[in-house]
């Protein structure tokens, strides 16, 4: 029989919930602006751990396989990268030109991806991936476990080793098993379209799409 744990940290609707890949650790984002923008706790007994406070609120988030590190997207495009033992700000990346919507880890943790588009109603969305090794160090973090948080700041267009345009706007992602493929869903109002496209990454182009009668 399931049993409902009732976990009760945020002021705020949480916008995404996130579980880390050894199960045992439960991240909870929200438009919170005190210390419980991002809440962390036991997934299995709901027992909160701690809490990262964030600079705005936070619509994306992805944790590292080895839940050494947290990722985290805020409404204002902004991205800050968490040393997770401790809640402490490894740094920030800043976003000048697009708006980010959407962050994931690729398999393996060496690269994460972004999902952006601009500004203007037309322009395209757009996938980003960065290396993050060099995210790190550009940020000035060597391995070290870090006691304070670090106001280090860089601007992402520096750091992005790989790009594909994609037709159209789109605001969800989720990358596919072997970084091999990406899987982009919209909500299309002005167009009246629903659909979800399948991103070739080798090739960086769509490979086909499925159109819903409801949105994304």
């Amino acid at each position: 029989m399931l049993k409902l744990i009732a976990i009760a940290s945020h002021t705020t609707p949480v916008n995404v919930v996130k579980i880390n890949e050894d199960g045992d650790l439960l991240f909870s984002a929200s438009n919170d602006k005190e210390d419980t923008t991002v809440c962390l706790f036991y997934s299995h007994s709901g027992e909160r751990i701690g809490s990262f406070k964030c600079k705005a609120a936070v619509k994306s988030i992805d944790v590292s396989r080895d839940s050494k590190f947290l990722i985290t997207m805020s409404s204002i495009g902004d991205l800050e990268i968490w040393q997770v033992e401790g809640g402490i700000r490894i740094g920030t990346m800043v976003m000048d030109k697009r708006r980010s919507r959407y962050v994931q880890f690729l398999t393996g943790d060496k690269s994460f991806m972004i999902l952006s588009s601009g500004f203007a109603s037309t322009d395209p969305s757009e996938l980003h991936f960065y290396s993050f090794p060099k995210i790190l160090a550009a940020l000035g973090y060597k391995g070290q476990v870090l006691t304070k948080h670090n106001e280090t700041i860089i601007k992402d267009d520096k750091y992005v080793t790989n790009k594909i345009n994609l037709e159209g706007k789109y605001n969800i992602a989720a990358l596919g098993p072997a970084n091999k493929y990406v899987y982009v869903g919209t909500d299309n109002k002005k167009d009246n379209e629903n659909s979800v496209s399948i991103v070739d990454m080798k090739g960086k182009k769509l490979v086909t799409k499925v159109v819903h009668s409801n949105p994304i």
